[in-house]
């Protein structure tokens, strides 16, 4: 697993079928292997109150606090309440413009540079996009402070995630020091931001705005260690994996101006020409919405999700101890060719309605699934309509190698090494 984590699953499901036990996996746990859409939709869904965040997930509460990624329970409810209507669709509807405006800002960037690295302008790019949208700020100090923050915690994250045992935040190990430094950072950034939005008494309905209004039934407010855990856990779990995909899709439409010539078509059908991008036309984009489905199947940015037994269960026809630790890879089965003709190719065409009828549930879940999926997906998919509006409509893209480098599958899964393209401004 730890040489080969993509290729390694698909062979061990070649060679041992849909379900399989080891008997150590973390923290010496026996651990099951999950790859067929129905026993995933048994643990995500049908019998969801006996499985809990994995013990790999629980290490990252370090980096994420209790907050809507790490909680169980009562607590996890009232992260999810708390935060939900910032991902309604009327507050989505509020960020088109700032997603945009953030988006045209990076699309000079592009075009200014020439020959620009793509996953480091998108990973700017989403980070401008969130500390906009979530905290209504993207003054580049502040925004270059939390990039530094992000990428020292990011690191401590892939090495908590990556070993058998847990690795404490005390452990004298350069990444553990960078992890403290960059937790000092953010706490820093999120106390500075929390302290101005009190001072000025403004209300907004951003993500900043919604949690220092929010009360408990008992009409307490949260307290300035919960802001801080959900705001940094929008911040890094929300920016990396949209920045990501956008990386593959965008990787991925380079190597075919013709497809690109039909999604400009579309796009002039739908958007007059010189027009902002609103949530409405933006949705009316089904050939880019199946180019973006495509790249999340072929490259979903999480490529494994788990959970834990909390009792004993029976899945499969296999005795599941309490404790066990249940792996669901993303990747594998949404690579399977008993789902998917031509796993390995680039093919939108295939996500036609009569396609996705009479696919499993869980045969693609790049968002996770059941009550526990990922609460910001609508905000991801609508950020990248906006983002693949803008780029497509002002510029050329030109690759400068045929396939994306070997992946690296840590907390995300991402490119071991830069990919570069070219950016001309269309004529």
């Amino acid at each position: 697993m730890r040489e080969d984590p993509l290729g390694f699953p698909i062979e061990m499901q070649r060679r041992w079928g849909q379900f399989i036990y080891s008997p150590v996996g973390p923290g010496f746990r026996p651990t099951f292997f999950l790859f067929n859409p129905e026993t995933v939709e048994q643990v995500l869904v049908t019998r969801r109150d006996n499985y809990v965040k994995s013990l790999v997930l629980r290490r990252l509460k370090a980096v994420f606090g209790e907050s809507v990624l790490t909680s169980e329970g009562d607590l996890w409810k009232r992260s999810r309440r708390l935060l939900a209507p910032a991902f309604h669709r009327k507050a989505l509807m509020q960020y088109v413009e700032a997603m945009d405006r953030c988006t045209v800002r990076a699309v000079d960037r592009m075009l200014a540079a020439g020959r620009f690295p793509l996953q480091q302008h998108m990973m700017e790019m989403t980070l401008d996009i969130a500390m906009e949208c979530f905290f209504g700020s993207s003054a580049a100090g502040v925004t270059e402070r939390v990039d530094q923050g992000m990428n020292d915690i990011l690191g401590f994250a892939d090495l908590a995630i990556g070993t058998l045992v847990q690795v404490p935040t005390w452990f004298p190990h350069p990444r553990a020091a960078r992890f403290r430094r960059g937790m000092r950072t953010l706490t820093d950034v999120v106390n500075e931001l929390i302290a101005q939005r009190r001072a000025t008494g403004e209300e907004r309905g951003d993500v900043l705005g919604l949690l220092l209004a929010a009360r408990d039934d008992d009409g307490s407010a949260l307290t300035d260690q919960e802001i801080r855990d959900e705001v940094i856990t929008l911040l890094l779990a929300g920016h990396e994996t949209t920045a990501l995909a956008l990386t593959y899709t965008l990787f991925l439409l380079s190597h075919r101006p013709a497809l690109v010539a039909e999604l400009r078509d579309e796009m002039a059908r739908e958007i007059p020409d010189g027009a902002a991008p609103d949530f409405a036309s933006l949705g009316r984009l089904r050939l880019q919405d199946q180019c973006f489905k495509e790249s999340l199947r072929l490259y979903p940015p999480v490529g494994i999700i788990g959970r834990e037994a909390v009792a004993a269960d029976e899945l499969e026809g296999w005795q599941v101890p309490a404790g066990a630790q249940m792996i669901m890879s993303i990747w594998a089965i949404q690579h399977d060719p008993r789902y998917y003709e031509e796993p390995w190719s680039f093919r939108p065409d295939r996500w036609t309605e009569a396609f996705e009828r009479d696919l499993p549930r869980y045969a693609f879940f790049p968002f996770g699934g059941g009550h526990r999926v990922c609460i910001g997906d609508a905000f991801a998919k609508l950020e990248a309509r906006v983002v693949l509006y803008r780029v497509l409509e002002r510029l050329d893209l030109m690759p400068e190698q045929t396939d994306l480098p070997p992946m690296n599958l840590a907390v995300t899964m991402r490119p071991s090494r830069e990919v570069f393209l070219t950016a001309r401004a269309r004529r």
